[in-house]
């Protein structure tokens, strides 16, 4: 992937407490270890404070991943939106192109993640001649969970 990205944040959807924003692949959430490279990342932070104003960040998506990014509006909106990440009230769905054909329609990859419980299902949606489209829904957050668990199964994602 270049460093720089191709297409720009757009607000999704708003409330007095919550923003939703459409975040490009090849955009960082917030400034951190993808930075350290020396490559210059656009940081989505950077860009919702500079266009919609003060944020807070309720969670985060992986560098290359495209997708719906909540973002709080003040600290107490913030509050609340972690509890809800953290009570898994919060149901994440993530589309995906990944190589191999799947004997069932639907997976449950239950591998630990740097020593953490960590459950994905997997559901194949359309299979094509080297490959599959899957709906992953993550059980656990942890970093590249879902890249990791389809790897380790043998599904590389594209």
């Amino acid at each position: 992937m270049e460093p720089k990205a191709r297409s720009l944040p757009a607000l999704l959807a708003s409330t007095p407490e919550f923003w939703v924003v459409d975040k490009p692949a090849g955009w960082l959430c917030v400034p951190g270890r993808d930075s350290s490279s020396g490559e210059s990342w656009p940081v989505l932070l950077d860009w919702v404070r500079e266009s919609l104003g003060e944020a807070w960040v309720c969670h985060r998506l992986d560098r290359g991943t495209s997708g719906a990014w909540l973002v709080a509006r003040s600290a107490e909106a913030h509050r609340e939106a972690c509890l809800w990440f953290e009570k898994h009230r919060i149901k994440k769905e993530y589309l995906f192109l990944a190589e191999g054909s799947p004997s069932l329609p639907v997976l449950r990859l239950d591998a630990p993640i740097q020593g953490q419980a960590s459950v994905t299902q997997i559901e194949v949606k359309q299979k094509c001649k080297t490959g599959f489209v899957g709906l992953a829904r993550p059980q656990s957050s942890r970093r590249h969970q879902i890249r990791i668990h389809l790897s380790g199964a043998g599904f590389p994602i594209w």
